[in-house]
């Protein structure tokens, strides 16, 4: 995996971890960025991704004012863990397993 593949993953990683920590707009920023870095690759793609599904939560919790606990359930906030992968959700954890078997595996 080259260097830039390691820094996009890692930034998938912290956009998620900002996602599920309610960090919505920050995680927006870094999946916009990510997209940009992507643009016609699996990490774009990962990322566009994320946006789509963070968007319509973002807008909704911006038009109506909630507590803090309906907002974290609006986002898909879950339990936080003390690792990275732990904070990742099961679609973006199989699409980086996928993506990094796919980087060893020849062509056929």
């Amino acid at each position: 995996m080259s260097d830039n593949s390691s820094d996009i993953v890692i930034k998938i990683v912290e956009a998620n971890a900002l996602e599920s920590a309610g960090k919505v707009e920050e995680a927006i920023a870094l999946y916009q960025e990510i997209s940009q870095l992507d643009p016609s690759g699996n990490y774009g793609n990962v990322a566009r991704e994320a946006l789509g599904n963070l968007e319509p939560n973002k807008a909704a919790i911006q038009d109506s004012p909630q507590n803090t606990a309906t907002a974290q359930i609006a986002t898909g906030q879950k339990a936080k863990t003390n690792n990275s992968w732990g904070k990742i959700n099961l679609r973006t954890k199989t699409t980086l397993i996928l993506v990094g078997i796919s980087t060893f595996l020849p062509l056929l």
